[in-house]
């Protein structure tokens, strides 16, 4: 009920109705110990929008390191770095490229939803602005009437 109207208002250009009808959603840690995942590399998401959200609680913010970095966009020289404390939330499009830098010490634990289109597609083309047509109502619908919804159920309304 709360990812695809946020996704939706967020990213209007790229997102409307039936571009963000499915999902997958796991989980990754990073540790500092060579037998575990310390970094990952240059990539963008299998997605419309990705979500990202640290899960260390507050007393586990002692790693060091492994902030995302992000692509910039207008000038490739110069990336963004956004360090991901405990509870923070990334919401970004899929294709935006990105890396998760070297955790230095300690270990930050990350749930990581991507929301796309029926089977498996991931728009990659703007809309052009006539075509950004989602009303309110269809941007925020939770009703099983809403042609998102039909044949939908369980873990679906959890979007």
């Amino acid at each position: 009920n709360y990812l695809r109207p946020l996704g939706r208002s967020l990213y209007p250009d790229s997102i409307q109705e039936g571009d963000d009808v499915n999902f997958y959603a796991f989980t990754i840690s990073y540790e500092a110990d060579e037998n575990k995942d310390i970094q990952l590399k240059e990539h963008s998401d299998a997605s419309v929008v990705t979500f990202n959200i640290n899960l260390n609680l507050p007393e586990e913010a002692d790693y060091e390191g492994s902030s995302l970095l992000f692509e910039n966009e207008q000038d490739k020289q110069s990336p963004f770095e956004l360090l991901m404390t405990p509870g923070a939330l990334c919401v970004h499009k899929g294709l935006h490229r990105h890396q998760a830098l070297p955790i230095k010490s300690g270990q930050r634990h990350q749930l990581i939803i991507w929301l796309f289109g029926k089977h498996g597609v991931v728009r990659f083309a703007p809309y052009e602005e006539e075509e950004q047509l989602l009303t309110v109502e269809k941007r925020w619908s939770t009703t099983e009437e809403s042609p998102h919804w039909k044949g939908r159920s369980g873990w679906f309304g959890l979007l």
